[in-house]
């Protein structure tokens, strides 16, 4: 691939940004990849930014790699295989798609694991071993596959056989269904067992968009559900039986394996093994995720309500009277709920007892604490970068977590308590006092800062952006990639400032409404956002948890109001995930131009785009 450097001719008052045009290539980065930020004319080197350490206290935990040779590409699901060394793994062959089992020796330099069941049939979700696994050999998998006999796919708990002893050879022809019921989209099949021996199974609305199927509060159906079914006294006819003190057993028109119901995508189910208390992380739709503690024949809502806010209420309900979760996650915090476990491990004292769950779209966990009655301990415990689909228990009774990623990045992590005694960094809770600026007022930049601009920007609200790298270091570089964002060293601040346009008469004026830094540091990326005063001579941080503003715009015939919001910091992670290689704009696709950089003082007027194109890769708030 031919690179055009970025010349760094600095004329007058216009920088010349040119940047690589594409050709073909067969890696994910090519021979000539990287960009070198070397000053050569006026472009003096970045020595002044702020922009670094954060606003917020440090969290009481970390997390450490747990096997730093083991590299499983999308790991799923995890459990430890009673009675041994050995953990077993839920991976896939691509983000979505067909999965396989595997099993691994729990030893911290393990790097290879062996393929138990090539599932390239089915989708598995969960894995749960038989109470008495290490007499009778059986494990349970939770999976959605098309089912030959119509064509549709169903969601399925499926038993097989393991050898208790080793080398505990695994028999694949063993496949016993237990239960199953038509599903696609929203399939559940979380599985745990109880202290009492008794199987919990979680299902979903069974399709993928505001329960098209109206499930979540139709009784007959085994959808929408967290079902209790015993496997100890099967019947003539099934391989499980109904306990009779199942809510629901002996009523007409009603799925007796019954336990609790109204979910819409619950993700992930444990049973606390020392108290028998239940907890479901339930995948929220429009605007909030859920945590539910479960009990006896309760009903979560789904799809009358959306957690504790109502989502169709016109529609018909269930028997039950709603129930709100115990906790709940607005979408500027959480995105896409894992469900987790109960901590009794030794190394993490304060957790023990604590139900340990997460996020999958930005990566936080949180633990919280239930005396069966009520919570009574709830706080975020650490930020990750990670793609969080599941948590575990090893062999040694401490956390795993799995990240879902690919490409040799995926794996296991630990929670591990920060380091005693951080020195915090003041942080620019002023947009003044972050040494980007030379004058905030007039929105003049440090000429150190690059600006630029991308082929397909998004419509913002009808905004207009500024744009500017910020890149530290004597002799910086940019690794450059063929898809997703560019690579950017540490302490890189992207700026982009936002501006609305009023009219008044003839005259047109612009107005600084927001100024956001992306910035990364110590190897992760994370965004904050500033509102402008109303003098337009600085701008404010805003608090993580975001804002909405209401402004008053001129017209040409008078004014209107306009909702201004301000991501909050976990909204700006979920669109610059890792998935997406964090940066969006700054990728080869969007640079491949050339730019003759303006006035570091105003708006771009970059074009605006139909807010109906779909194809721009850049997100409005993020």
């Amino acid at each position: 691939m031919k690179l055009r450097r970025l010349a760094n001719h600095i004329l007058t008052s216009v920088i010349v940004f040119i940047v690589p045009v594409l050709a073909k290539c067969g890696q994910s980065t090519c021979a000539a990849d990287r960009i070198d930020f070397v000053p050569e004319g006026r472009l003096p080197r970045l020595t002044t930014s702020r922009v670094v350490g954060s606003p917020e206290p440090p969290l009481p935990y970390t997390t450490r790699r747990v096997y730093p040779e083991l590299k499983p590409d999308f790991p799923i699901a995890l459990a430890h295989q009673p009675g041994s060394d050995r953990m077993w793994v839920i991976t896939q062959k691509a983000s979505y798609g067909p999965t396989r089992i595997r099993r691994f020796v729990d030893t911290t330099n393990v790097s290879e694991s062996e393929i138990v069941l090539a599932a390239d049939d089915r989708v598995a979700y969960d894995i749960a071993f038989h109470p008495e696994f290490v007499k009778n050999g059986f494990v349970f998998v939770g999976h959605n596959r098309p089912i030959q006999k119509d064509g549709d796919k169903y969601s399925r708990i499926s038993r097989f056989e393991v050898n208790p002893r080793p080398p505990y050879e695994f028999d694949a022809r063993s496949e016993t269904t237990i239960i199953e019921w038509p599903s696609d989209g929203h399939n559940g099949v979380a599985i745990a067992f109880a202290p009492d021996g008794l199987l919990y199974v979680t299902s979903g609305d069974g399709t993928s968009d505001s329960d098209t199927n109206l499930r979540g509060q139709e009784m007959s159906h085994l959808t929408a559900k967290v079902l209790r079914i015993d496997l100890e006294h099967p019947t003539d006819s099934r391989f499980y039986s109904i306990p009779v003190d199942n809510p629901f057993a002996d009523q007409p028109n009603i799925a007796p394996e019954t336990w609790a119901y109204g979910l819409r995508n619950p993700w992930r189910i444990t049973v606390d093994r020392h108290t028998g208390h239940v907890w479901v992380g339930n995948n929220g739709q429009d605007l909030w995720e859920q945590v539910y503690f479960v009990r006896k024949g309760e009903n979560y809502g789904w799809s009358v309500y959306e957690g504790s806010h109502p989502f169709y209420p016109d529609r018909p309900s269930g028997p039950s009277p709603h129930v709100k979760p115990v906790i709940e996650h607005h979408h500027s915090e959480a995105r896409s709920l894992t469900g987790g476990i109960v901590y009794y491990g030794d190394l993490l004292p304060e957790l023990r007892g604590a139900y340990i769950y997460g996020d999958h779209s930005t990566g936080k966990i949180w633990g919280a604490k239930h005396d069966g009655s009520k919570l009574v301990w709830h706080r975020e415990l650490t930020d990750t970068p990670f793609h969080i689909t599941g948590f575990g228990i090893d062999s040694h009774g401490e956390i795993l977590i799995a990240d879902h990623a690919g490409n040799g990045d995926g794996g296991f992590y630990t929670l591990v308590p920060s380091p005693p005694n951080i020195e915090a960094i003041p942080f620019p809770t002023k947009l003044s006092e972050s040494g980007l600026f030379r004058s905030v007022k007039g929105h003049e930049v440090q000429p150190s800062l690059i600006p630029y601009s991308v082929n397909a920007p998004l419509w913002s609200d009808g905004a207009e952006k500024s744009r500017f790298i910020a890149i530290p270091g004597q002799s910086p570089e940019i690794e450059l990639t063929n898809s997703h964002g560019w690579k950017f060293p540490n302490e890189t601040v992207l700026v982009k400032s936002f501006s609305l346009e009023s009219t008044e008469g003839d005259h047109r004026s612009a107005r600084w409404i927001e100024t956001r830094f992306f910035t990364r540091q110590q190897g992760e990326w994370i965004g904050y956002s500033y509102r402008w005063n109303d003098a337009q001579t600085d701008a404010t941080l805003v608090a993580k948890e975001g804002l909405d503003v209401d402004y008053t715009i001129k017209t040409g015939t008078g004014s209107r109001q306009q909702t201004w919001h301000y991501p909050s910091r976990a909204e700006c992670m979920v669109c610059h995930s890792r998935a997406a290689g964090f940066v969006l704009g700054l990728s080869t696709v969007q640079m491949n131009r050339e730019f003759n950089g303006t006035s570091t003082r105003t708006p771009s007027r970059e074009p605006k785009v139909n807010p109906a194109d779909k194809s721009a890769s850049e997100n409005p708030h993020s």
